[in-house]
């Protein structure tokens, strides 16, 4: 086991009563801190369009987070990272699939597990499916774990880089956000 530890994506794109977007992903990282996960990495924060293309949301800005903890259940972790969610607004039950979040956690990567489907008592599917299709998180994973594997498949992160790269599917307007 190369990286025995969690990587999780963190994103929003709309305000949450007095935050902006970027004051969330700072505040949430706060919120993770209190629950016992101690930071080891954070990616800067990246601006693009919300996904998929050609949606008209505001920008979203992503981040990725490597932390350790001593909790060994992804699926006590997604509770964990659900109620931080709901605590900045939140509302799963009335979004839409790929919509506008104030705080959207996703776990890219948890201790190296596989879990090939979601259930009741295993928890959700990892590492995350559809993580290796976002340049939205592979940059800022690229950036805090250049050295990053699929646990499952071996292949890089840069190699899924390259390979949206290749297919026309990066989002060219992305950059970091300053301050």
């Amino acid at each position: 086991m190369e990286n025995a530890n969690i990587f999780l994506a963190l994103g929003s794109n709309l305000a949450f009563q007095d935050l902006a977007p970027i004051q969330i992903l700072r505040a949430a990282i706060k919120e993770l801190e209190k629950t016992g996960l101690k930071i080891i990495a954070a990616s800067s924060i990246y601006a693009s369009e919300a996904w998929p293309k050609g949606n008209d949301a505001p920008a979203f800005l992503n981040m990725v987070i490597e932390v350790s903890s001593a909790i060994n259940d992804p699926k006590l972790l997604l509770s964990l990272l659900h109620q931080i969610e709901e605590n900045f607004g939140r509302e799963r039950d009335n979004e839409e699939h790929w919509g506008s979040r104030t705080l959207d956690i996703d776990i890219i990567d948890f201790k190296e597990m596989i879990l090939d489907k979601f259930d009741i008592d295993s928890g959700p599917i990892l590492p995350h499916p559809r993580a290796m299709l976002r340049d939205f998180v592979l940059i800022p994973l690229l950036e805090i774990c250049p050295n990053w594997r699929h646990p499952e498949t071996g292949i890089t992160a840069q190699s899924y880089l390259d390979t949206l790269n290749a297919n026309s599917q990066l989002q060219t307007n992305m950059y970091v956000v300053k301050g």
